[in-house]
């Protein structure tokens, strides 16, 4: 043992004019060359890269390379932390902004209802309901009565008050684009009676145009099957887009898909959003 001892001590090794790397995976080897038995030719002015920066290899390196491998944790678990906590601020910034708008909505419909319940918009109504005449029958014996039963009760109102009808709010002697102008801007919400009948109606198509143009909300309740093929380009775009309501019959009888309850609170909450007098609520 002690022969091999001494011939350690007579090797030589001569590692000048390298640069190591002052690392957790070098540590050991950096070790090696500070405790070595080979004679390491010009020991004292070996050097290695420590964060970029060129130092001499001392006593001290090993205990260096532990700092920055301990200070690499440190970063990694700031940033680690850093990104946590920005991602716990953005989803609890997103479930403020969306209390903020469903408390806003909210604020909106009741506002909307407490000005029907005083009866200060007598010119405003709730709903345009646009049919044609083809599907007057359906719509008197189905629609009419429901939709007014269900909206005066939750806002307290006169039922002549809440649903805008042309055969029955149309000016006589108007013109009837005129009136369907008129009877358009005083809504809050559109609801369109859908039909073969009246995809092929002129001024039903009017009514849904002028809708559209007055960035009215509509609402698509579907009396049958109709073809795409047969609407107007604005109509089967809305088609496209939105969820719809629509007739089923079972017998002899007639169903609505959603029910009248889930429509009419799409109708409050659109008209909450819309109605021209809420516009100052905030």
């Amino acid at each position: 043992m002690e022969s091999n001892h001494s011939h350690i001590r007579k090797l030589s090794s001569n590692l000048t004019g390298n640069i190591f790397k002052c690392e957790c995976d070098t540590k050991s080897f950096i070790q090696w060359i500070l405790t070595t038995e080979v004679t390491l030719v010009h020991r004292e002015s070996y050097i290695c890269e420590m964060q970029k920066n060129v130092i001499q290899i001392n006593d001290d390196s090993p205990s260096d390379i532990e700092q920055i491998r301990e200070g690499s944790k440190m970063i990694l678990m700031a940033t680690l932390i850093s990104f946590f906590s920005a991602g716990i601020l953005v989803i609890i910034g997103i479930i403020i902004i969306c209390s903020y708008r469903r408390c806003l909505k909210l604020r909106r419909i009741k506002f909307l209802i407490d000005k029907y319940r005083k009866e200060d918009q007598p010119n405003n109504y709730l709903v345009f309901l646009s049919f044609c005449n083809s599907d007057r029958d359906f719509v008197y014996r189905y629609i009419i009565d429901e939709l007014k039963d269900t909206l005066s009760a939750r806002f307290d109102a006169s039922k002549d008050d809440i649903v805008c009808i042309g055969d029955i709010h149309f000016e006589p002697g108007r013109y009837i684009l005129d009136e369907i102008i008129r009877c358009t801007e005083s809504c809050c919400v559109v609801l369109l009676v859908m039909s073969e009948a009246f995809c092929k109606s002129y001024y039903c198509d009017c009514e849904a145009i002028c809708a559209y143009l007055e960035k009215k909300p509509i609402i698509l309740m579907f009396l049958e099957e109709v073809d795409p093929k047969c609407m107007s380009k604005i109509m089967h775009k809305h088609f496209q887009r939105y969820t719809r309501v629509r007739w089923t019959r079972k017998g002899d009888e007639f169903e609505l898909v959603p029910s009248w309850a889930k429509v009419c609170d799409s109708i409050c909450a659109f008209a909450g959003a819309n109605a021209p007098f809420a516009n100052n609520i905030a």
